[in-house]
């Protein structure tokens, strides 16, 4: 039996990612999510990627103006092997680099708020 119910509103992202990876022809440009669709990543990581100078979103973007994407370079990215590996590395360095930094003595902010107290105390 078919259900003729409408779409729950609730549905997983996945389902919007596969509805656009889909599409017969894909828009020209793409924003964060979308590029991250096409390339595997979350969108964090492709904010990442255009930090570290591995992306470079359209047009002349201000740190707050929404960004967007040449779905066509976004594509030849993602079927560039030697990208893809340069990229993973870039992310996994970054990431890396970024939980040692957390995990190192006296980098935890509630440790340092808690020292910063006790030294007021006194």
């Amino acid at each position: 039996m078919i259900s003729h119910h409408p779409p729950n509103q609730n549905q997983p992202i996945d389902s919007d990612k596969f509805a656009f990876l889909n599409l017969r022809v894909l828009p020209g440009k793409v924003d964060y999510r979308r590029a991250g669709y096409i390339l595997d990543f979350e969108p964090v990581a492709i904010q990442k990627l255009v930090a570290l100078g591995y992306l470079k979103p359209l047009g002349n973007n201000g740190g707050t103006e929404h960004k967007y994407f040449s779905t066509q370079t976004i594509m030849q990215c993602a079927n560039d092997p030697k990208w893809m590996d340069r990229a993973v590395k870039a992310l996994q360095n970054h990431w890396a680099e970024k939980n040692s930094r957390r995990r190192t003595p006296g980098s935890s902010r509630v440790r340092r708020n808690l020292e910063s107290a006790s030294t007021i105390e006194k």
